[in-house]
């Protein structure tokens, strides 16, 4: 007997979760010129889906990642417990994306947004497609994706 899906299950089905991860890779490889880590789609995704995380998200990517971190320490001590119990979801979605061209992997295993361009979103989506390029650039700016682990304190 299946269990009955949950607001979670329903808010968070593939193709969203895949749309978020091709903006997060776009705004990657916008900034750093490469495909983004593949675990860094399970450190992007819980900080834009999370409400109080997303609107505490810096306007731009000149704040540096480690500062913005000492800056809202219980938000990104949240960041790993999300990515745990996010981390079918993001699976889910990379599947998706990646079957549909919404992504595709690099020679190394990174993520890249695919040729497949969703159409223009709008309303509460379009901040939670916002907040997955700026996340992306975001990251993009860090020397190394262990970096970003490591300040978020997520173990891969």
């Amino acid at each position: 007997m299946s269990r009955p899906a949950s607001l979670v299950d329903d808010l968070l089905n593939p193709a969203l979760v895949a749309l978020l991860a091709r903006e997060a890779a776009a705004g990657y490889d916008s900034e750093h010129g490469a495909a983004m880590a593949w675990p860094l789609a399970f450190v992007a995704l819980p900080m834009v889906l999370h409400g109080p995380t997303q609107k505490a998200l810096p306007k731009t990517v000149a704040t540096y990642l480690p500062n913005w971190a000492a800056a809202n320490p219980l938000l990104a001590a949240g960041v790993a417990p999300r990515a745990r119990s996010l981390s079918g979801h993001i699976r889910a979605g990379a599947r998706f994306g990646l079957r549909h061209g919404l992504l595709e992997l690099d020679g190394s295993g990174g993520l890249l947004p695919g040729p497949a361009r969703p159409g223009a979103p709008e309303g509460s989506l379009l901040a939670l497609h916002r907040s997955a390029r700026l996340v992306g650039r975001w990251f993009g700016r860090s020397a190394e994706p262990a970096s970003v682990l490591s300040v978020l304190r997520v173990r891969p």
